[in-house]
């Protein structure tokens, strides 16, 4: 039996168009001393090749053990007033209704002109939208910065300093010009302007103030993704799809589970053999339970079919 219902297809199903971390296979034996110091990786899929940059005095990047995927992503410098810069460029920009998410750990920032810094940038470099903390901030610090078209040192409330823990964010472009930024830890998100440019790569840069700093302030990520708005799909379908064993007399019931866009609970339509029945429909615009129990059986040998959706 074939099954499906006419519905408009909340973000519970999603799309991946490129995933990497620091446990593939590509970076196996790039650890330290600066293993990814030369560029070039390019593990995982829908991303082009790293280019990692220190802009003099000592500084390097290396895969780390420990982090979400078992390993993780490390920049490093030890000059005063240097930086080492990571730099991922996008197989093709994002696009609206597309999340770029990364999980970032900062570790411990000596100096108030420090930073460990993730950043969105065109594809001539220019950036359009960062994040940060300051050195200096206590461990707990309930709030982090930001940067965008339109502020230069925006407060991000509660996007706190999880000092030594991985903390997953997302950034999710809303339109050409406008986007959500989420704390997956706290829930706490804020909204924003860009430059009306692609976003094109995604930039870890470490930066030190006027201070040498000591051992253990290396900024560490891993698992970057880019996801989509998927759309909406059936599951748990009841008789299975072409059973040749179901009972003459089965209620026949399915799942929507929303997509890209949420589902409409007041327009759910169901068609049995080429004619509309009423089902009894339950739930809400994230998921529904779609049922209907014909009036008499089916004969022994019949194949009745449920319209595919439209």
């Amino acid at each position: 039996m074939a099954a499906g219902l006419l519905a408009s297809g909340s973000a519970l199903a999603q799309t991946t168009n490129a995933f990497d971390q620091a446990s593939n296979s590509a970076y196996t034996g790039l650890g330290a001393p600066n293993g990814l110091g030369t560029g070039g990786q390019n593990g995982g899929f829908g991303f082009g090749a790293w280019t990692f940059s220190v802009s003099g005095g000592s500084g390097g990047s290396f895969i780390q053990s420990g982090g979400p995927s078992g390993s993780s992503f490390d920049l490093w410098n030890g000059s005063a007033n240097n930086s080492t810069v990571a730099v991922r460029p996008f197989s093709s920009p994002l696009s609206a209704g597309q999340s770029f998410s990364v999980a970032l750990r900062l570790n411990g920032l000596a100096n108030n002109l420090t930073t460990n810094r993730f950043a969105l940038e065109d594809a001539a470099g220019n950036i359009l939208f960062s994040y940060w903390h300051w050195g200096n901030e206590p461990n707990g610090a309930v709030n982090g910065w930001y940067s965008d078209a339109t502020t230069n040192n925006g407060v991000a409330v509660n996007f706190q300093y999880a000092y030594q823990s991985f903390v997953t964010f997302k950034f999710t472009l809303n339109s050409a010009t406008s986007y959500t930024f989420t704390d997956l830890a706290t829930g706490a998100s804020f909204s924003g302007t860009i430059a009306n440019a692609a976003v094109a790569k995604a930039a870890f840069i470490r930066i030190n103030g006027n201070y040498t700093p000591g051992d253990g302030q290396d900024f560490q990520f891993d698992q970057l993704q880019i996801t989509a708005p998927g759309a909406f799909s059936f599951q748990s379908l009841v008789p299975v799809p072409n059973s040749y064993s179901a009972p003459t007399n089965s209620v026949i019931s399915l799942n929507a589970i929303a997509g890209a866009n949420l589902l409409k609970t007041n327009s759910v339509t169901l068609t049995l053999d080429g004619g509309a029945v009423a089902p009894v429909v339950a739930g809400n615009s994230n998921a529904l339970s779609i049922s209907y129990q014909p009036p008499a059986a089916f004969g022994y040998s019949t194949f009745p079919t449920i319209a595919e959706p439209v």
